[in-house]
């Protein structure tokens, strides 16, 4: 009885976009770029892009420049 719990725990945990250590506290800033989303984790001098929709097997490539785009003009970006 204990894997189902643990397995949907697991789920709804990898549904969120968490920020790493270093950014928790922080507010997410919603970027869209192109077909990409992320959330965007700001300090100063730095900013990590944790990308929230959903895609079958992206071009690796086509997603770095979309999240370099939106860590460098996030609030040019938001809705």
């Amino acid at each position: 009885m204990k894997l189902p719990s643990i397995l949907a725990a697991s789920l709804v945990i990898a549904g969120c976009s968490p920020a790493s250590p270093r950014f928790l506290g922080q507010a997410p800033v919603p970027v869209d770029t192109g077909p990409h989303a992320f959330d965007v984790y700001l300090l100063p001098g730095e900013a990590q892009a944790v990308r929230t929709n959903r895609a079958v097997l992206p071009d690796p490539d086509a997603v770095r420049t979309a999240a370099l785009l939106a860590m460098a003009f996030p609030d040019d970006r938001t809705p």
